[in-house]
């Protein structure tokens, strides 16, 4: 049942605001509004799509990478979550000067899944396989984004949408840092029930999508 209500807290706000348009221009991550202070952007802007693909991928990967962490690391999709969406929207304002809005799962689920792989990596023998399994899937999808300039699984109707692998490798890392940090955690620092993972090392990015709509537009 927790497993249920951390995925749903997680995922359905992405399908209600798929059937409010109305909604993307005040929720979706926009530069200049940011700017103006409208911080709840930071999070908001992560379940805005761009089209029923996008959203579709997004969620088919994200809930099962999300159901499958919650059963083995109970809470650990919220926490990291909480943190990552807007530490990931402010990587992107540093990062990409040319990046006036921004929308979907793609960048936090990049973080999920890496982060699955992870603890997967760290588990028995019979699971280490499909952690390297996840990670490499992660890392092909970021390579091909990277090299082509598009997506691979979701379509946009809009031609000026792009993919934006910085998401995705921002996601990945800060599944990195959420590992490194709760492994200093479990040497003391914590107790016990804050352990998360003992990891300290990853790669790749998400089998999903982030969009870009150039400012010139």
């Amino acid at each position: 049942m927790k497993t249920f209500v951390s995925v749903s807290i997680f995922s359905l706000p992405a399908i209600l605001i798929s059937f409010l348009p109305e909604l993307h221009e005040i929720l979706r991550f926009d530069r200049a509004a940011l700017g103006q202070g409208q911080l709840w952007r930071l999070w908001t802007g992560h379940w805005v799509h761009f089209s029923h693909s996008h959203l579709g991928w997004n969620l088919t990967a994200m809930v099962l990478a999300a159901t499958w962490l919650e059963l083995i690391r109970p809470n650990s999709l919220l926490r990291f979550a909480a943190v990552a969406a807007p530490l990931l929207s402010l990587g992107l304002l540093a990062l990409d000067a040319n990046l006036a809005f921004y929308g979907g799962l793609s960048g936090v689920g990049t973080g999920v899944i890496t982060l699955l792989g992870l603890i997967l990596i760290k588990s028995r023998p019979t699971d280490r396989w499909m952690g390297i399994a996840l990670l490499s899937l992660v890392a092909f999808k970021l390579a091909h984004d990277a090299l082509t300039g598009t997506a691979m699984l979701s379509e946009f109707a809009n031609k000026d949408i792009q993919t934006t692998p910085l998401a995705h490798a921002l996601g990945s890392l800060l599944a990195v840092g959420y590992c490194s940090k709760n492994k200093l955690m479990s040497s003391g620092l914590r107790p016990p029930r804050f352990q998360q993972c003992d990891l300290g090392s990853s790669g790749g990015s998400d089998p999903t999508v982030a969009v870009q709509i150039p400012t010139d537009r």
